[in-house]
C-alpha cells in the first residue's frame, strides 16, 4: 500500500484501477508489483532473498534495464530506418547488481507461461515447460556474455534479416505493416479538411473488474482534452524536449509545433495512473502526413535497492534524464527512438518518445492465444526467452557502470560455471514464481474484502 500512497493522494480512482488491473491476471500482479519484488530480493527475511554465489563488487553497478519482463520487449525504427528488437521501458532503471534483471526476466518467462499454462488447461503446457523458458533466458545470457568477453564486437545485433525465431519475426513483422500503416498516428487522429486533429473519447471501451461484491471501473484506452494549464505549459516542455535529442536538427520550431493535446489513460500497469499526454507535431512539412505524435509520459524514481550502496543515478539530474539516458546506454542503437527525450516540469519529470507502429511490442495474450491456435509452440517460446536474454546480456555488458567502464568482462568472470548460473537462475524462477501466483491470489482476496482501494483512509 505505501508503494500507491501518493498515487491514491493525488488520484484515489485510476490508482483504484491500478489494483483492479493488478488483480486479473499473476502476469498484470507482477507488472505493478516490480518494488515488491526489490525488497523480496534484498530485505532481510524477503521471500525472494537467496544466495547469489555469481557476485562480486565488480559488479554491483551494472547498468540495469530495472524491470526487464517480456512485455517490456519491443520492436524500434532506429534513426537510419532499421528495426530492431530491444527492451523498451527504463523508467526503473539504475545501477545495481545484474542479479536484478537477470531474475526479473526470468521470472516473468515463467509467470507467462504458467498463466498460459493455466488458460489453455488440459495439459498445453507440460510440468517443466515454464522452467525450460526461464532456463532458456539465463542460458542466452551466460551465452552472450561469453561471446562478449572473448569479443566484444560479437554482439547480437537483431534485424529484419536474420533468423530470430518465429515470435520475434511475427514482432518485427507486424511492426513493419503498422509502421509503414501510420498507426497509432491514425488511431488517436484524424485529417479533416487537409488537415490533422486529435481524436478525444474512448478508443477502446472501459470494463469492469469484480473484486466480490465490488465492481471497479478499468479504463482501456480513452484519450480526453487536456485542461487549459496543461495547454498552456506544454509549449515549453516541447521546447526542453527538442534540446535533449539525440540528433536536435530533426526537430525544427516549424516541425514541432503543437497541433493538439489530449491525456491518454489505461496505458501500462504501474504506470496506469501516472500523467500521459498525447501531443500532436506538425512535422517536417505542411502536410498531414508526416505529422509526428508524441506520447509525454511522467516517469519518478525508480524503486529502491534495500540495504545496497547505491550511486544516486549519477551523472543523471533528474528521472528524465536518467530514464532516457539509461535507454541510449542500454539499447542497440542510440537511436532506437530518434524523436526520444526529456523534460521537467518543476517537481515533475517526463519521459517524450514518438509514438508509432513501428513500436511494436510483445504481449503475454498474444503468446496464449497463439500457442492455442497452434500458431506458435513452447519451443518457440523458449527461442524468444533465450533471445531475451542475449538481449540482456547484450545491454548489461556493453553499458558503462556508475564507474564509468563497460560491464562485460566483469560479468564473464563473475559467471564462472555456466550451468551452476542456469540452474540457480531458473530454481529463483521456479521459487518466486510460486510466491507471485499466491500473492497475487492475496491481492484478489483482499480487494474482495476491503473494496478496490483496499480500505486505504479507512484504518
Amino acid at each position: 500500500m505505501l508503494d500507491n500512497q501518493d498515487l491514491f493522494e493525488r488520484d484515489r480512482e485510476l490508482t483504484q484501477g491500478k489494483l483492479a488491473k493488478m488483480s486479473e491476471t499473476p502476469y498484470a500482479f507482477l507488472r505493478g508489483s516490480v518494488a515488491q519484488l526489490d525488497r523480496d530480493l534484498f530485505e532481510p527475511g524477503g521471500a525472494a532473498l537467496r544466495p547469489w554465489r555469481f557476485t562480486d563488487s565488480e559488479v554491483d553497478d551494472v547498468a540495469l534495464v530495472g524491470d526487464p519482463h517480456p512485455e517490456n520487449i519491443g520492436c524500434y525504427r532506429a534513426g537510419n530506418g532499421a528495426l530492431t528488437l530491444d527492451f523498451n521501458d527504463f523508467d526503473a532503471a539504475s545501477y545495481g547488481p545484474f542479479e536484478l534483471d537477470v531474475r526479473r526476466l526470468a521470472l516473468g518467462l515463467w509467470v507467462a507461461c504458467a498463466q498460459v499454462g493455466d488458460e489453455l488447461g488440459d495439459g498445453v503446457i507440460a510440468d517443466g515447460d515454464c522452467a525450460s523458458i526461464a532456463a532458456g533466458s539465463a542460458g542466452g545470457y551466460a551465452a552472450e556474455i561469453a561471446a562478449l568477453a572473448a569479443d566484444p564486437g560479437d554482439a547480437t545485433v537483431i534485424d529484419e534479416d536474420g533468423d530470430w525465431g518465429t515470435i520475434v519475426a511475427a514482432l518485427l513483422e507486424d511492426s513493419r505493416e503498422d509502421g509503414d500503416d501510420a498507426k497509432p498516428l491514425r488511431d488517436y487522429t484524424l485529417v479533416e479538411d487537409d488537415g490533422r486533429t486529435m481524436i478525444e473519447g474512448d478508443i477502446d471501451p472501459a470494463r469492469l473488474v469484480e473484486l466480490g461484491d465490488y465492481r471497479q471501473a478499468v479504463i482501456e484506452d480513452t484519450v480526453r482534452p487536456v485542461p487549459a494549464a496543461i495547454a498552456t505549459r506544454m509549449p515549453a516542455l516541447i521546447e526542453q524536449w527538442r534540446e535533449t535529442l539525440w540528433d536536435p536538427s530533426i526537430a525544427t520550431a516549424a516541425s514541432t509545433e503543437i497541433l493538439g493535446i489530449t491525456r491518454r489513460y489505461g496505458a501500462g500497469v504501474s504506470s496506469y495512473p501516472f500523467l500521459r499526454y498525447y501531443v500532436l507535431l506538425a512535422g517536417p512539412t505542411a502536410g498531414p502526413d508526416d505529422d509526428v505524435l508524441l506520447e509525454v509520459k511522467e516517469v519518478r524514481d525508480p524503486p529502491p535497492m534495500p540495504g545496497l550502496r547505491r550511486p544516486i543515478d549519477a551523472p543523471y539530474p533528474t528521472n528524465g534524464a536518467r530514464v532516457v539516458g539509461f535507454a541510449r546506454e542500454l539499447q542497440t542503437f542510440v537511436d532506437d527512438d530518434p524523436w526520444l527525450g526529456w523534460a521537467d516540469d518543476g517537481a515533475r519529470a517526463f519521459r517524450v518518445r514518438e509514438r508509432t507502429g513501428y513500436q511494436n511490442g510483445f504481449e503475454v495474450a498474444d503468446l496464449g492465444a497463439a500457442i492455442g491456435a497452434g500458431t506458435w509452440t513452447i519451443d518457440d517460446a523458449s527461442d524468444f526467452a533465450e533471445l531475451s536474454g542475449r538481449v540482456l546480456a547484450r545491454s548489461h555488458a556493453r553499458a558503462r557502470r556508475a564507474r564509468g567502464t563497460a560491464a562485460g568482462a566483469a560479468i564473464a568472470a563473475a559467471i564462472d560455471d555456466d550451468q551452476a548460473f542456469v540452474d540457480d537462475v531458473t530454481e529463483f524462477a521456479e521459487d518466486y514464481g510460486a510466491v507471485v501466483l499466491a500473492d497475487h491470489l492475496r491481492l484478489r482476496e483482499l480487494l474482495a474484502a476491503h473494496g478496490p482501494d483496499l480500505g486505504y483512509g479507512k484504518w
